[in-house]
């Protein structure tokens, strides 16, 4: 119950904010006709203070991604499913700390997604979420 208020009002107040959670909180299919893919990847080159975002579109690919088409390819690759996002074999990195976060959200085949990662460096992020993250030399 709110403090100093009517219990009819608190209860409407429950009652409004479990509406709109369960509205913003469920999936919401892609419309008929619309691309299946459309996210927003944000990276932040925490050092320089330095945030770049981007829009990819899947089918027809799109967007102010620099190279869709790569990044698309590797969202089909892993079913949109981000956890799978691995270091490539064979990439070797340097050990030096430059973090970068990640975040890329949006909607992947009628489904919500949402993925964050803090990667140690431009390499390791390249290394591991490029081609979906545009490189730390695309800035």
């Amino acid at each position: 119950m709110i403090r100093g208020g009517h219990p009819m009002y608190a209860a409407a107040l429950a009652t409004t904010l479990a509406t709109t959670l369960a509205t913003t909180m469920t999936p919401v299919p892609a419309p008929a006709g619309d691309a299946p893919v459309r996210l927003v990847i944000s990276k932040n080159h925490l050092h320089a203070g330095d945030t770049r975002s981007w829009s990819l579109k899947c089918d027809p690919t799109g967007g102010s991604h620099p190279a869709p088409e790569k990044a698309c390819a590797m969202l089909r690759a892993i079913g949109g499913d981000l956890d799978k996002i691995r270091p490539r074999p064979g990439v070797i990195c340097p050990t030096i700390h430059d973090p970068y976060d990640v975040r890329i959200r949006g909607v992947y085949d009628g489904r919500m997604i949402f993925f964050a990662q803090r990667y140690s460096n431009g390499c390791v992020l390249d290394g591991s979420a490029g081609p979906i993250v545009p490189g730390h030399r695309l800035h």
